[in-house]
């Protein structure tokens, strides 16, 4: 049942998002409850908001992001979160946590893992579209 929980939030944080094959790994920063991701065409900002719920956001360049966030959940925010950064990827997780994110840096690609398998992936993110 946890799994599915786990599932199903990933699943509908990563609905908005659409393909952008042209997206680049610029810096990642750590924050007090996860971290931010800049990339060429915008912002992600991702928090461990507690041991089961990883939320993602992503802000496109020009744009800014005021909104609080609409997850119905309690918000623990874990600390401790770590991230081991080499030439290709950027590993993060919490040691309070079985979560794990991995993001490659070229072609841009975000996996997130539980218990070191993965979960869900998106491979090129946001992208706006006008209303039809």
């Amino acid at each position: 049942m946890k799994m599915k929980k786990i599932f199903a939030l990933l699943f509908i944080s990563t609905i908005s998002f659409a393909q952008n094959a042209d997206r680049k790994f610029i810096k990642i920063e750590k924050l007090s409850s996860g971290f931010s991701v800049r990339v060429s065409d915008g912002n992600y900002l991702i928090n461990f908001l507690n041991d089961k719920i990883i939320e993602t956001s992503f802000t496109p360049k020009g744009e800014k992001n005021s909104n609080p966030s609409d997850a119905v959940v309690l918000k623990n925010k874990l600390k401790n979160i770590t991230f081991k950064e080499n030439k290709n990827s950027v590993e993060c997780s919490s040691k309070l946590s079985n979560l794990k994110i991995v993001i490659q840096k070229t072609p841009f690609k975000i996996s997130y893992l539980n218990n070191n398998q993965e979960i869900i992936s998106e491979k090129s993110g946001y992208l706006k579209r006008k209303h039809i």
